[in-house]
């Protein structure tokens, strides 16, 4: 029995993927993104696939409105089952001349609302259980290498610090949770294609409860 599986920044790449995925598996899929124009157009192609599949506009920048798109999949099509947060942004500019104010919102748009978003399906998820999957970044494991994107480098580096911080207690509730750290450049015709990196996040939703571990390098492989 599936149920609802809400993908959190579902862009055109990894996103869709990773919507598309999910669809496959038997979930009613809930998009969330800014652009509903692209939103619904993902949707109607699960749809025409034999999916289910909503898009649901929010500002990952605002609390309030990741817990309204939440809400409002949950009312358009049950409890959620998953939640997968896939959100990030490169900014180019070296820290000397980084607006701080940019950072900050960075540090929002990785870890911040990621947390944010999580804590919006708990209520659906204790006791019943559920999967919560980040999309984590291979500049979390070497920031000395992110100098032309700092902002991106600390986002990702808190995301992946605040994951591995989280996963214990969530794992205690029942909640199979990890951070998927994409440890390369998202492509096509790549190692790192979307469609292979929505393949390995669908085996950790998959995992029993003896494999659930707080992080998962993905390396290509």
């Amino acid at each position: 029995m599936a149920g609802l599986a809400i993908v959190i920044g579902a862009g055109p790449g990894l996103g869709a993927a990773l919507a598309r995925r999910f669809a496959r598996g038997g979930f009613d899929v809930a998009a969330v993104a800014r652009d509903a124009r692209r939103l619904d157009g993902l949707a109607r192609e699960i749809r025409a696939a034999g999916g289910r599949a909503e898009g649901f506009s929010a500002d990952v920048t605002d609390f309030a409105s990741i817990r309204r798109a939440v809400m409002a999949a949950a009312e358009t099509f049950g409890p959620p089952r998953v939640l997968i947060y896939n959100v990030s942004q490169w900014v180019p500019a070296e820290a000397p001349d980084l607006d701080p104010e940019i950072l900050d919102l960075q540090l929002r748009i990785c870890a911040t609302s990621a947390l944010a978003a999580t804590q919006a399906v708990l209520p659906a998820m204790r006791g019943d259980g559920g999967t919560v999957l980040w999309t984590g970044g291979g500049l979390a494991l070497r920031p000395q290498n992110g100098r032309a994107s700092p902002a991106l480098t600390a986002g990702k580096s808190a995301m992946r610090g605040l994951a591995l911080a989280t996963a214990p207690a969530l794992h205690d509730i029942g909640i199979n949770f990890a951070t998927i750290t994409v440890n390369g450049a998202i492509a096509p015709d790549t190692r790192f294609a979307p469609d292979r990196i929505a393949e390995r996040f669908w085996q950790a939703h998959e995992a029993p409860r003896s494999d659930w571990t707080g992080e998962i390098i993905f390396d290509g492989a």
